[in-house]
């Protein structure tokens, strides 16, 4: 199988005067997000599969200070009955980690199995701050998300696509470093379920945190052919 780099799905957008990360994001050679004097402002690494998108823009102000990183951790899975029904909830204290088999167990929900690796649809793991990322499945619908830092957390507003853009409004939750925001998205013409996760911290605490996340995405994939690209189309606007 191959394993997938989309370094060309960065949007260039022309965007005088827009705020960028704390620094620019790429793809590295083992597929995983580095920093970098130029690239994307979002980056997300899967199981073999890595995506940037957005432009970094060196040259205008940054939104947090240089020794801060914006993390993000997405997954998405299967719905399944018995999970909690709710539109969407605030998971406090999930733990460091909600990619992979922590996040099955987080959109379950008490009581609920934790259910097969299978129902993972797509888990990774990255850095991103400012701009709304847009995932859109290969049946034109999915969400958009937007990630601002707050804190050691973050604040996460998700909208479901209408014409490739963002539309209603899904969730819009402060999230702390620990807690997990569970939201149930239209993917790939049915319910999907979301986790998400967005800490902002100092930087080597964030690279030990991703260290972790990449395990965990790497154990739910044993005994699994790896992915021959990711389940979406990543674009980034600026708004």
């Amino acid at each position: 199988m191959r394993r997938w780099l989309i370094g060309m799905g960065l949007v260039w957008v022309a965007a005088l005067g827009a705020g960028t990360a704390q620094a620019c994001m790429m793809c590295g050679p083992s597929l995983g997000c580095a920093t970098s004097s130029a690239g994307g402002r979002w980056c997300i690494a899967g199981n073999s599969v890595c995506m940037m998108g957005g432009v970094c823009l060196t040259n205008s102000r940054p939104t947090l200070p240089l020794e801060q990183m914006g993390m993000i951790q997405v997954t998405i899975v299967e719905d399944a009955p018995g999970a909690n029904p709710a539109p969407s909830r605030l998971v406090r204290d999930a733990g460091v980690v909600a990619v992979g088999r922590h996040a099955l167990r987080i959109a379950r929900g008490p009581g609920a199995g934790s259910g097969s690796d299978d129902a993972i649809v797509f888990s990774g793991r990255g850095y991103a701050e400012g701009g709304t990322a847009v995932f859109r499945s290969s049946a034109g619908d999915g969400f958009a998300l937007t990630r601002q830092s707050e804190g050691r957390g973050a604040r996460l507003r998700v909208c479901a696509l209408a014409g490739g853009f963002p539309g209603r409004l899904l969730a819009n939750e402060r999230v702390g470093e620990d807690d997990a925001l569970v939201v149930r998205v239209p993917f790939e013409g049915r319910t999907r379920v979301l986790v998400l996760q967005a800490p902002t911290l100092p930087r080597d605490e964030a690279l030990r945190r991703e260290g972790e996340a990449a395990r965990a995405i790497r154990e739910a994939g044993f005994g699994r052919p790896e992915p021959t690209r990711p389940p979406f189309e990543l674009t980034v606007m600026d708004r």
